[in-house]
């Protein structure tokens, strides 16, 4: 049942239904919006509160409620003398020369605002300052001027939540969102087990339900013979047949295979006997469904050209490219300047090109000790002469940058003089005339070691830090090499295969020791590694038979050579005095000579190492 129910001042109603509002025996009445405007008890002014209950409050300017001014800041005794009190409501409340000082209705905890005016009655001005809101979400802020603060309304920020909704896969995406929950609405949209159907629930976690799909016909294998029937779940697959398979098959073998459900049978796995694609021979235990057997040897057929067969190897189609007929092959017809053949690209119906000759030839000078591998250059327009300078300036090349790491070279035979008259030979330069003399020394001598050429065996190019640290260290440097030799010498004296690896444990030593065997092992064709942690890290060398080797110079020799380099003072030849034997110095020298001994320049002997 409705009921119409008045408001306290009367001036608004409104429908209810009846025992909603009120309780019994009291008159069923509400507040409304609307200012009460009622007349106060001292019946010169109207009631400012909103819609009440009656009765209203006493008059709040009466003399007896005011005691102070305005801003509640100084007593009235302070501000009217006696025979000016107020007697009546409608009186000037008298106010003082302070500032109002009340709290504005803008003001918040963080950021009070209060009124600037002077004392005064009625309500405050509004406030000129700003105030920073924030919006719905927190997360964002502005400063608004507090005149604005009744229009603006919610502050709305523009940063997106980005917070994981309920599904766990998605974000919102909601710019100042409110949101607590974060319920995802989006469709899941994921494929059923079935494999055929998608979720059409709501965004989840975990699993998707089973496919409540169902069909209504009979399923069966491919040669019928097993059924399964309705009602059958979305995504039953056909049952399994243990019978042989019946389709038709591209061979006549017997199958072996059951029936399946695939569209393609298995390949068939008989052992055959097939013709190789090149028709070269027949392969036997071929299985059946390999077409292309390859034999592995040469193709063999004729080229389109005539004078060329095919290199490839045994295969299918044609034997040149498709995009370009042409044989690739190149040209075996002998030239006509030199037994060389012409080697440009197959050139059927045309006479070879007349360049110089592309092929290497080998020059030795009458010793034989010197040999140069040039370019050979006939041709008819002589062009030979070229090619040899070509080649032999870069052999000049290399000897200069051999020359500026330190090491001695023989320019004899990068000359260009070096080329006889015939141009088929090199002549014998200062180091061959050497070796003739040596051979013929040791002859003489009786000396059956062979002469070796000085410039064939180069100085080992041993590592700055290496030396460095032998100089410093000399004892401990030829310790390792010694160890180090003997290993070499072990492996090179074994009775085993050449090609077994043989090691060698060196015990454990300092970082700078093991530095120097990694920096000494390649010059005796050795690996080396660093095994265990300190401090039992040591070295371990391996090597084999046919890469063992002795470096031309050691280490330990290369640094008595440095010492014999050092420049020593040279004894003065002083006239001999009379009645002392020839080249006897006397006095003082004397002293001073039995003091430093002269050091006699070391003679060459070609033979040391070959004796030793």
């Amino acid at each position: 049942m409705m009921l119409t129910q008045h408001c306290h001042c009367g001036r608004s109603h409104r429908e209810v239904v009846c025992g909603e509002t009120g309780e019994e025996g009291e008159e069923e009445r509400y507040g409304c919006s609307l200012v009460c405007g009622r007349e106060l008890n001292c019946g010169n002014h109207l009631c400012e509160l909103s819609c009440h209950p009656a009765p209203c409050p006493p008059c709040p300017l009466l003399p007896a409620h005011v005691t102070a001014c305005p801003c509640g800041a100084t007593p009235l005794s302070a501000l009217l003398s006696p025979d000016q009190s107020r007697t009546s409501c409608l009186d000037p409340v008298p106010t003082c020369n302070r500032s109002c000082g009340r709290v504005l209705p803008c003001s918040t905890k963080a950021e009070p605002h209060f009124c600037p005016a002077g004392c005064h009655e009625g309500p405050c001005p509004r406030c000129e300052k700003s105030r920073l809101v924030r919006c719905r979400c927190g997360r964002g802020s502005t400063r608004v001027e507090c005149q604005n603060l009744e229009g603006i309304g919610d502050f709305v920020c523009d940063k997106p939540c980005n917070k994981m909704k309920s599904c766990g896969r998605h974000r919102c995406n909601t710019r100042c969102c409110m949101d607590a929950n974060h319920q995802c609405t989006l469709v899941c949209g994921k494929r059923l087990r079935c494999g055929i159907h998608n979720c059409m629930e709501q965004c989840h976690r975990g699993h998707c339900e089973q496919c409540w799909e169902y069909s209504y016909e009979e399923l069966t294998c491919h040669c019928g013979a097993e059924i399964l029937y309705p009602p059958l779940p979305c995504g039953t697959r056909p049952p399994t047949c243990k019978r042989v398979c019946a389709r038709m098959h591209s061979c006549d073998h017997n199958v072996f295979h059951s029936c399946h459900n695939e569209e393609e049978c298995p390949p068939c796995t008989v052992l055959t006997v097939k013709m190789c694609m090149g028709e070269h021979e027949k392969r036997y235990n071929i299985p059946c469904h390999i077409a292309d057997v390859s034999c592995g040897m040469p193709c063999g057929k004729d080229l389109p050209c005539g004078r060329h067969k095919c290199l490839k190897l045994c295969h299918r189609g044609a034997c040149t490219d498709s995009l370009a007929q042409q044989c690739r092959q190149p040209c075996q017809t002998p030239r006509k300047y030199c037994s060389h053949v012409c080697g440009e690209t197959c050139h059927v119906g045309s006479e070879c090109p007349d360049i110089p000759c592309k092929a290497e030839v080998v020059l030795t000078c009458k010793c034989g000790r010197m040999k140069e591998r040039v370019l050979c250059g006939a041709s008819s327009s002589g062009i030979m002469q070229q090619a040899f300078h070509k080649i032999l300036s870069k052999d000049l090349g290399a000897k200069i940058r051999d020359l500026q790491s330190g090491h001695s070279v023989s320019l004899g035979r990068v000359s260009l003089a070096s080329l006889s008259r015939d141009k088929d030979s090199l002549d014998c330069d200062e180091v061959c005339a050497q070796i003739e003399r040596n051979r013929t020394l040791a002859e003489a001598l009786g000396i059956t070691s062979p002469v070796l050429d000085p410039l064939e065996s180069p100085l080992p190019k041993y590592p700055s830090t290496l030396l460095d640290q032998a100089r410093r260290d000399t004892a401990v440097a030829a310790s390792l090499e010694e160890e180090l030799k003997s290993f070499v010498d072990s492996v090179m004296k074994s009775q085993g295969p050449g090609d077994q690896a043989r090691r060698h444990k060196f015990q454990p030593m300092a970082n700078h020791e093991r530095r120097m065997v990694h920096e000494l092992a390649p010059h005796y064709g050795c690996d080396s590694l660093s095994y265990d942690s300190e401090p039992l890290r040591h070295v371990t060398v391996s090597t084999k038979k046919c890469r063992a080797k002795f470096p031309t110079l050691s280490l330990m020799k290369m640094l008595d050579k440095e010492r014999l380099k050092v420049a020593t003072p040279t004894p003065v030849n002083l006239p001999s005095e009379r009645g002392s034997s020839p080249g006897k110095i006397s006095g003082p020298l004397e002293i001073e000579r039995t003091k430093t001994p002269a050091v006699r320049e070391p003679v060459t002997d070609y033979f040391a190492d070959n004796l030793s």
